[in-house]
């Protein structure tokens, strides 16, 4: 850690004195190095328990989730889904296979495909026939954080995508899977309302 902490304060430090008159600069430099003092003091203070700050801590517990994520295994991915109240059902090489609560009582088949950094939130809903185009459209047009497109089986299907490459928490994932399965019981009663008119 001291390691990681001297080179960091030296790089920062070379930052700081680069930057000539950018007073602006200076300053975000200067909170960005009183941070990652503040961080690396957290670390040291306490070595009997693992630190939030610093998810290479030779103190984290075996099996914890790093405190910041950029590549998951699919176990760990099963895990997230279960902790916010999804069933999981499985998983394949790169997907993890999970069943929502949907609208009326429904169950919502879903998969995220788990490749590269990049996690994708698949549900399609078997129609007897295509969904409206425009209600698709309306959809895409009016919502936020998924999109929907119909399949080439002619089946309405709602996607959602997270890079998580730059690296986000356990708790953005677990966010991103909560706020799709809000989403995808929405986009399915849009179906069903859009299939009675």
């Amino acid at each position: 850690m001291t390691r990681f902490r001297s080179a960091a304060l030296l790089a920062l430090s070379l930052m700081f004195l680069g930057c000539g008159g950018n007073v602006a600069m200076q300053e975000a430099l200067g909170a960005c190095n009183q941070r990652l003092i503040e961080m690396t003091a957290q670390c040291s203070q306490s070595k009997s328990e693992p630190c939030p700050a610093c998810p290479a801590c030779p103190t984290a517990k075996k099996g914890d989730l790093p405190a910041v994520i950029d590549v998951i295994s699919n176990e760990d991915l099963g895990k997230l889904i279960t902790s916010v109240g999804f069933q999981f059902r499985g998983h394949t090489q790169n997907a993890v296979k999970f069943i929502m609560p949907g609208p009326g009582g429904q169950r919502i088949a879903a998969v995220v495909h788990n490749s590269k950094g990049n996690l994708r939130l698949y549900a399609a809903f078997i129609e007897s026939e295509p969904p409206p185009l425009g209600l698709v459209n309306e959809w895409n047009r009016t919502k936020r954080y998924s999109r929907a497109h119909v399949d080439s089986d002619g089946d309405p299907v709602i996607e959602s995508d997270l890079d998580i490459r730059g690296g986000v928490t356990p708790k953005t994932i677990q966010n991103f899977v909560k706020i799709f399965g809000i989403s995808a019981g929405a986009f399915r009663a849009e179906l069903v309302k859009g299939r009675s008119t």
